[in-house]
C-alpha cells in the first residue's frame, strides 16, 4: 500500500492487522471501482470478497471492501483461486498506462488539447472513476454537459 494513504491502510489493518498490513506497505493501491473481468472471473471475485467479508466481522467500515480488495490481489489469493478454477488471472494496469483512471490516484490530470483526460501515452482514457474528486473535473463536466446538474445527478430511478 502507498503508505501516506491512511484509508486504504486502514482498511487493511482492520480486516487483517498490522502484521499484514506492512507485508503490503509496499505495493501500488489497486480501485476495486476499476476492476474488469470475465463473467467467471467476476463471480470468483465477488465469491471471495463476500467470503472474505463475512468470515472478518470487524471489516465493517465504509469502503472496507478496498482493503479486502488489495489483500486479495497483492497476496495472490485471487490469482490462486482464478487459476483453480481456470477462469483466468489477475492483470493490473496503472493509472498511467491504462484506459481507466481512478483520478482519485493522480495529483495531476494530464488532458489533451480537447479537454479530455489522457494517460502517460497520451491517449484519451475510456473511464473515468471517482471524477468528483477533483473539482476542476466536476467544474469542466458541468460546462460541458449544462444538463448535468446537481438535481440530475442526485435523482434515484
Amino acid at each position: 500500500m502507498q503508505v501516506h494513504c491512511d484509508w486504504n491502510a486502514g482498511w487493511m489493518r482492520d480486516c487483517y492487522g498490522q502484521q499484514v498490513l506492512s507485508q503490503h506497505m509496499s505495493k501500488t493501491i489497486s480501485c476495486s471501482g476499476t476492476s474488469m473481468a470475465t463473467w467467471d472471473a467476476a463471480l470468483t471475485y465477488v465469491h471471495l470478497v463476500a467470503s472474505e467479508l463475512l468470515s472478518r466481522r470487524k471489516c465493517e467500515r465504509n469502503g472496507v471492501d478496498q482493503g479486502v480488495h488489495n489483500y486479495l490481489v497483492h497476496s495472490d489469493v485471487l490469482g490462486q483461486a482464478l487459476r483453480a478454477k481456470d477462469a483466468g488471472s489477475v492483470h493490473t494496469i496503472s493509472n498511467e498506462e491504462g484506459w481507466i483512471i481512478a483520478s482519485s490516484m493522480m495529483p495531476d490530470i494530464r488532458r489533451d488539447r480537447a479537454g479530455r483526460m489522457v494517460n502517460n501515452k497520451g491517449e484519451v482514457v475510456a473511464v473515468v472513476h471517482q471524477y468528483d474528486r477533483h473539482s476542476t473535473m466536476v467544474n469542466q463536466l458541468w460546462g460541458q454537459y449544462p444538463w448535468f446538474s446537481n438535481n440530475a445527478l442526485s435523482v434515484k430511478g
